[in-house]
């Protein structure tokens, strides 16, 4: 809640630095893996050690989906799998389950992008918090079903290049 309380009182226009991606979401990896010993995480390949543009809430955003994975899951044993792919000027971040996933027709609301935002029954503040914050980040979240039957969120985020600074 705490971090949500920082975003709102955020201004329009963030000062965002670079942020080493792999430092960021190898952490929050193996936090979760402690937290939840009966879910499996796993890498697909690596987290190259580049940088994007974001804040220090960026490990929030991670934190929130890889949570959410695990904690909306009904399989006796979740599994969550995490693909990190670079492009030209970006890098895309999927975060898989194979739990029950989100229907087509929820996941802007899952997400707080209805007219109702958070008043939606299906909007989660975590979720909404990631939203917000990929976006201030000038990035992307979309949700998509999982290879393993349940939700893929990809967040794609601005790599840095050398010398590159908002």
């Amino acid at each position: 809640m705490r971090e949500f309380v920082e975003v709102l009182e955020m201004d329009n226009d963030p000062k965002l630095k670079p942020i080493t991606l792999e430092t960021a979401l190898a952490d929050e990896i193996e936090k979760r893996r402690s937290l939840f010993e009966d879910a499996e995480f796993v890498v697909d390949g690596e987290i190259p050690p580049i940088e994007v543009q974001a804040n220090e809430l960026l490990p929030s955003v991670f934190r929130n989906l890889l949570n959410n994975a695990v904690q909306h899951n009904d399989s006796k044993t979740p599994r969550v799998t995490v693909t990190v792919t670079e492009q030209d000027t970006s890098v895309e971040v999927v975060i898989a389950d194979n739990g029950p996933g989100i229907p087509a027709d929820r996941r802007d609301a899952v997400l707080g992008r209805t007219e109702e935002k958070l008043d939606n029954p299906s909007a989660g503040v975590g979720l909404y918090l990631v939203d917000t914050l990929v976006d201030q980040y000038g990035g992307t979240i979309r949700i998509t079903g999982s290879d393993n039957g349940g939700a893929a969120v990809t967040v794609t985020l601005e790599t840095v290049s050398q010398g590159d600074e908002r």
